[in-house]
């Protein structure tokens, strides 16, 4: 995936922000990411990026479902900065 890591977390955070209800299946995630971002991404690198994001609270992932938690919330809308991003 091109960019920087923050941008790489940004748009996995806004794509299960926007997605409907308040949880998304990661396999429907990755279809998400790809047909509406271009982002081309195997399982095993999303699960990375998802494990990633849920060690710094920013999304909960149970099995399959990804949900984000209200600090993901902040950082996808710039309130607040993940550890790592600038």
């Amino acid at each position: 995936m091109p960019g920087t890591t923050e941008h790489q977390q940004r748009i996995i955070l806004g794509a299960v922000y926007f997605a409907p209800g308040d949880a998304v299946l990661s396999r429907k995630l990755r279809d998400t990411l790809e047909a509406m971002h271009g982002v081309s991404l195997s399982m095993d690198s999303l699960r990375g990026e998802l494990l990633r994001l849920q060690d710094v609270g920013a999304v909960d992932v149970k099995g399959d479902m990804v949900r984000l938690t209200e600090y993901g919330n902040d950082a996808f809308f710039s309130r607040i900065k993940l550890p790592g991003w600038l």
